[in-house]
């Protein structure tokens, strides 16, 4: 049901005709609907970012998983992860809407994650909002199993992770996704963790 999708390793960028960019990562998918008085876009698959054009007769918004952002004027990303949806400010402000929570105005810097039983705020540096769009992946206290759902979207194969104990550790850090393997070590050998690559279509995270 999607209107637009990319594969491993593949981004696109879309321009609606309202004149708002998509910006689509790696093995991702959205849906659009433009309509007289609304624009919604609904996340279907992996992470986006939106760079939004003003219209104030007409709200934009972004679902994703039981998350609906409300878009007033800005750049800003929106990755579906294990947990939930999860949203980030480059600049300006949305409104984040989660079910049994009151809503979280965001502004530069701000984001938004998902978590078991309710979600977290924090703020950082603007600039990392939307770096996977340069290759990098960014964490900030993220644990290993989120930050190899992101690094799988952008290697044509598996990479496969055999320690639970492991998975529930955190990072943070900036990871190239250019070599997801290299990548994904540089993330995990602090941990005490081990990359293995056993065919160029199969990574073993232990």
């Amino acid at each position: 049901g999607a209107d637009y999708v990319t594969d491993a390793g593949q981004e696109d960028s879309i321009t609606l005709a309202d004149g708002s960019v998509v910006r689509l990562a790696p093995r991702s998918a959205i849906k659009v609907r433009l309509g007289d008085d609304r624009r919604d876009v609904r996340l279907l698959e992996g992470e986006a970012y939106f760079e939004v054009a003003p219209d104030a007769a007409r709200p934009f918004h972004v679902d994703s998983g039981e998350t609906r952002v409300t878009v007033l004027g800005t750049g800003f990303d929106v990755r579906l992860g294990e947990a939930g949806t999860d949203v980030a400010v480059r600049h300006g402000r949305v409104q984040v809407r989660r079910p049994g929570e009151d809503p979280a105005l965001l502004t530069d810097g701000d984001w938004s994650r998902a978590r078991p039983g309710g979600s977290e705020n924090g703020a950082g540096p603007p600039h990392i909002v939307g770096a996977w769009r340069h290759d990098r992946l960014t964490a900030v206290d993220q644990p290993v199993s989120e930050m190899l759902h992101d690094a799988r979207r952008h290697h044509a194969g598996a990479i496969r992770l055999t320690n639970r104990r492991l998975a529930a550790r955190t990072v943070t850090g900036v990871y190239d996704m250019t070599d997801p393997a290299a990548g994904v070590a540089v993330m995990v050998q602090p941990l005490g963790g081990k990359v293995h690559r056993l065919t160029p279509w199969l990574i073993l995270v232990s």
